[in-house]
């Protein structure tokens, strides 16, 4: 609230993410793509901790403070990846890094790149 300053809550994201990407659109609302969480193996005792990358979309909408989750998924799970909007408002997502989240993952770093297209 930049009249008094203060933060305000803007709800939950559908999914605990990080490294993701958060987009505006042209109609005014946020597109939030893939990132990372936290894969916690061996139950209580956590044996080990591991990355692992989302492929998965959502979208803000400032006017209501709410998230919805988004039909569109990235060709490849993807985080700490770089989304830009184009001119003709599709979204182009490149590059990131992809993790399994299991105690073999290793650090892809991945070429690849996705086009979202919105009707």
């Amino acid at each position: 609230d930049p009249t008094s300053g203060q933060f305000l809550s803007a709800g939950s994201m559908n999914a605990a993410r990080e490294g993701h990407t958060a987009t505006l659109r042209g109609d005014g609302s946020i597109l939030i793509v893939g990132g990372d969480y936290i894969v916690h193996t061996g139950g209580s005792t956590r044996v080990g901790e591991f990355p692992k990358s989302l492929g998965s979309v959502e979208h803000y909408d400032p006017g209501i403070a709410e998230f919805f989750p988004d039909t569109s998924t990235l060709t490849t799970d993807r985080t700490n990846h770089t989304a830009t909007r184009l001119r003709d408002q599709s979204i182009l997502v490149t590059g990131g890094s992809l993790f399994m989240g299991n105690a073999q993952t290793h650090e892809d770093v991945l070429s690849s790149a996705d086009l979202l297209v919105f009707p």
